[in-house]
């Protein structure tokens, strides 16, 4: 009648951006119940939740799918970028060998991306900032960003 759900969970508001909206606000909705009546947690978690399933709802009767899809995209970029920042930089938590990014994949020195790489990590012997160097290249020449200092290492 509407387009409502058109295709069932093949519609263009089952994406992402439609599961975290449908999820998000009845989770919302749900948790704002666990807070007495006319509290501040209550009322903006209330409508929080009401305003992501209205959006939810708006999304599935859209005619616009393409609109819909560009919403995603730009959710699905604004989520790894999310993730990019709380990722583990210097790979402390991980046992010993680290993959590398895509991002560093695209550098002129670096490796294919996905191959592990494992990193020494030293002190500048000038101002003890932690720096991560690459294992296995023998004798290496490094260069503090923080303070300039040049000096060798065996790695």
């Amino acid at each position: 009648m509407f387009g409502f759900g058109r295709g069932g969970m093949g519609s263009p508001a089952f994406d992402e951006l439609g599961k975290t909206l449908a999820v998000g606000g009845a989770g919302a909705l749900l948790f704002s119940k666990a807070f007495a009546y006319g509290t501040a947690a209550r009322v903006v978690l209330s409508l929080g939740g009401t305003a992501a399933l209205v959006c939810f709802a708006l999304r599935m009767l859209s005619k616009d799918p393409a609109r819909t899809a560009g919403q995603n995209t730009r959710f699905l970029a604004l989520l790894t970028g999310v993730k990019e920042f709380f990722r583990d930089p210097k790979g402390h938590f991980r046992k010993g060998k680290t993959t590398r990014t895509e991002k560093a994949a695209h550098t002129a020195h670096a490796e294919p991306a996905g191959e592990p790489v494992s990193y020494k990590y030293i002190a500048c012997p000038n101002c003890a900032k932690s720096l991560r160097v690459p294992r296995g290249k023998g004798h290496i020449r490094v260069t503090c960003p923080q303070c300039g200092e040049r000096f060798e290492t065996e790695c």
